[in-house]
């Protein structure tokens, strides 16, 4: 049945570009409700992450953030969301005008096939619209509509119920100003890890016997390693340390404030890796007796997400 479908499908997916999710609706489901329930939820926890400047583990689609904004959804946002489809409507826009013969051999109309993830059957995107012949006229009509249906008609009752509960939370003033990217900077923090930033507000603690020279030279020794990771090895190191894959887009999301406890040499020698308290952005690295076995201590560490001897 419908609903058992439904209850099948995830909340939310990536049809287009990978990691930036939409919802999944299902026309006719019998628990609509319930999902509904959950997208009001998971705006409610939109909102709140937007009040406690926390990181929310999702990606929104650019699409998705407009809406939540209450901004309009416009046919270019498609290229962030399905590239390959919006390049097809953009070449049909252009051909349309170019070369009116061969923009003819198309033979659109206003009914369009529906992609996979939704289901695959024909839409008219109009009343009568499989009579209705695409022309030069009327092409930038077929694209706006084409583009709405993708990324907002198709699922809106799940982009309905989103802003509901994340206005349960945040005020529409509170959102005024913000554009799509400023919310996902917020929501999700920087693409690429800022070291210096890192660097500036992580403190090191000692809890080994010797004096601050070894520490120092700990310090020394990680920021040079975390200077020359790849952004890949820096996020892996950030979600190790922190529990979220990116830094906040401002220092005060930044908390709790990161932290390096430099613990006993001993521990090094013995092959310990390096461990992280994540609740408390607390990574802890021994004393080892080159900055080459803290690398290979390290990198063994994130690679592996398991604590111990290696």
């Amino acid at each position: 049945t419908t609903a058992t479908v439904a209850r099948a499908q995830p909340l939310f997916h990536s049809p287009g570009k990978p990691g930036y999710v939409t919802p999944v609706w299902v026309a006719g489901d019998g628990d609509s409700e319930v999902r509904l329930a959950w997208f009001r939820h998971t705006g409610t926890l939109v909102g709140l992450a937007l009040v406690h400047n926390n990181m929310f583990p999702m990606t929104f689609a650019r699409h998705v953030l407009k809406f939540l904004l209450g901004r309009d959804v416009g046919w270019h946002d498609l290229a962030f969301f399905d590239a390959d489809m919006y390049e097809m409507l953009r070449k049909a826009v252009v051909e349309s005008r170019s070369s009116p013969a061969k923009f003819a051999q198309w033979n659109l109309t206003f009914e369009v096939s529906q992609p996979d993830w939704l289901g695959g059957a024909g839409l008219e995107l109009v009343p009568n619209g499989a009579a209705i012949a695409v022309t030069s006229n009327n092409i930038h009509e077929y694209v706006a509509l084409y583009a709405k249906y993708l990324m907002v008609e198709s699922v809106r009752p799940a982009l309905d119920a989103l802003r509901e509960g994340l206005l349960d939370v945040v005020s529409p003033a509170a959102l005024d100003g913000l554009s799509a990217e400023d919310l996902r900077l917020i929501l999700n923090g920087c693409a690429e890890i800022d070291v210096s930033l890192l660097k500036r507000l992580t403190v090191f603690k000692n809890e080994t016997s010797k004096d601050e020279f070894y520490v120092k030279q700990v310090q020394e020794w990680f920021w040079s390693i975390v200077t020359a990771m790849s952004e890949e090895e820096k996020h892996e190191l950030v979600s190790f340390w922190t529990s979220s894959p990116s830094l906040p887009a401002t220092e005060a999301g930044l908390l709790p404030r990161p932290t390096v406890v430099v613990r006993p040499a001993s521990e090094g020698m013995a092959g310990m890796l390096p461990t992280a308290h994540t609740c408390s952005a607390q990574l802890s690295i021994p004393v080892y007796p080159s900055i080459e076995i803290m690398k290979q201590k390290l990198l063994t560490a994130l690679s592996t997400k398991t604590f111990g001897f290696v």
